[in-house]
């Protein structure tokens, strides 16, 4: 137990440490990069999300390629060494702050499943051209038009837009929510807010986010038909 105790506590803490310099790598490419980010939305977009998941992605990379192979090659398996507070509190903030980023991806998931649900309940199929997705017409108080799911991805309508859109006009929603699920936007955005990482529990984070949340309309109003034109 001790040996596997201590494999624990060295895989968190170095983690946390790569995650932290990773974090701090990523705030200060956003800061020197903002006023040199492409004039492309999409590219914009992907830099963002990039920015995002690069914590994570290096210290899963990094301590699973380089801190336990190490580990596991060097450190005797009886090492007769009792686990402290100098590594266990350590690893324990380690899995505090992963246990917020996966709550916060577990919740996203959640309520998304929750909205579609009961959409689902009184949803209408209909066919839309340009959108390669089930779509569906629901009731709803507001002109909701939303792209969800991952894994089956579908459209939701409200009513009224359909009713009161014009074809042209209908056809540009219908490629502004076609550049998303080309973008894979959904997946990106679950993945952003579960990344375990301290960008889940600092400021920082969220503003990375939010811009990438821009961008990503942004890109996709792009792809989109310009009704007025």
């Amino acid at each position: 137990m001790t040996f596997l105790g201590l494999f624990t506590c060295v895989a968190l803490i170095a983690f946390a440490a790569l995650g932290a310099a990773g974090s701090l790598a990523s705030t200060t490419l956003w800061v020197l990069l903002s006023r040199w980010l492409p004039h492309s939305s999409a590219r914009r977009a992907t830099l963002l999300f990039s920015l995002r998941v690069l914590p994570t992605v290096a210290a899963l990379v990094l301590v699973a390629g380089l801190i336990v192979p190490s580990f596991l090659a060097l450190e005797p398996r009886n090492p007769g060494e009792v686990l402290g507070a100098r590594l266990l509190l350590p690893a324990m903030v380690t899995v505090l702050v992963v246990g917020v980023g996966l709550a916060r991806g577990l919740r996203a998931w959640r309520a998304t499943r929750r909205l579609v649900a009961g959409w689902m309940q009184t949803a209408e199929p209909i066919s839309l051209p340009g959108i390669a997705v089930p779509a569906y017409r629901i009731e709803h108080p507001f002109p909701v038009v939303c792209l969800a799911g991952i894994v089956r991805p579908r459209l939701f309508v409200a009513r009224q837009i359909i009713e009161r859109f014009t074809n042209r006009e209908l056809a540009a929603v219908t490629d502004h929510e076609a550049g998303h699920l080309a973008a894979r936007d959904n997946l990106k955005g679950l993945l952003m807010r579960a990344c375990p990482d301290w960008l889940a529990v600092l400021p920082v984070g969220r503003h990375l986010e939010q811009a990438w949340s821009r961008m990503a309309e942004q890109a996709a109003d792009d792809a989109a038909l310009d009704p007025f034109s």
